[in-house]
């Protein structure tokens, strides 16, 4: 499992110098860069990632003002590390409540804390999900903190509620589980290799995977009822990279 990141800076120099030692790493990956303001507030809003790397110091208006454009709309669990050659203003991040604070040029040592520690904090905070290998048996915890158990057969989809902030296990008798809060779309991907994100808001399980209809996932019986699985052109091709296309 890979945990997405986004960089929002307006230096190039220093968004490649970041990109490249995440890109490094066996748990991260940038899934977008953005130079200002406006093009950053957009790219968060449509990729959702894990961990955002933010410079506060932007040419068309400061970082911490996208932090509040973002506070309305940020409805996942995203960790938000600020990224700036200015000590002055790590009072200012821990005011916002910034998960980290990393200093231009990054020593290694100093990230390699960073994503260790953000490793650590969402673990700790889903012990919601074990893997039980040999019986294709998943433990999940439900909004209600109880430990169900889950066949991988039974479940063909995942959506997330951005009302709730939670994503929902939809299932073959034709009923929904609401995982506890705080769990991301990384934690559910880690369960089992067939689970597939799709979109920011969709994982699928592929074994009932029929076809792609236009944007759209078509799934096997009993899932065939499943309306709105949109693929974003970003995990498109992803997912064609799973199979051969004849």
């Amino acid at each position: 499992m890979k945990y997405r990141v986004a960089i929002v800076d307006d230096s190039k120099k220093d968004v490649n110098a970041l990109e490249v030692r995440l890109e490094q790493h066996d748990s991260f990956r940038v899934i977008g860069k953005a130079y200002n303001k406006n093009s950053g507030f957009h790219l968060v809003k449509e990729e959702k990632p894990d961990l955002l790397f933010l410079d506060v110091n932007l040419s068309d208006g400061e970082g911490l003002s996208l932090l509040k454009m973002l506070k309305p709309v940020v409805d996942w669990p995203m960790k938000v590390v600020f990224y700036t050659a200015n000590r002055s203003y790590l009072i200012q991040a821990i005011r916002e409540s910034a998960f980290d604070y990393l200093q231009k040029p990054f020593k290694e040592d100093e990230l390699e804390q960073i994503l260790s520690r953000y490793i650590e904090s969402v673990q700790v905070s889903n012990v919601a999900f074990q893997r039980i290998e040999k019986s294709h048996v998943l433990m999940v915890k439900n909004d209600k903190n109880e430990i169900q158990f889950l066949r991988l057969q039974d479940i063909g989809y995942f959506i997330y509620n951005s009302t709730k902030k939670m994503w929902n296990a939809y299932l073959s008798d034709k009923t929904s589980v609401s995982l506890k809060k705080g769990v991301v779309s990384g934690d559910i991907l880690a369960l089992h290799p067939r689970f597939t994100q799709v979109h920011s808001s969709y994982i699928i399980n592929l074994n009932y995977l029929m076809k792609v209809s236009g944007n759209k996932c078509v799934l096997y019986p009993p899932f065939d009822d499943a309306k709105g699985l949109t693929v974003s052109r970003a995990h498109l091709k992803e997912l064609m990279d799973m199979f051969q296309v004849l």
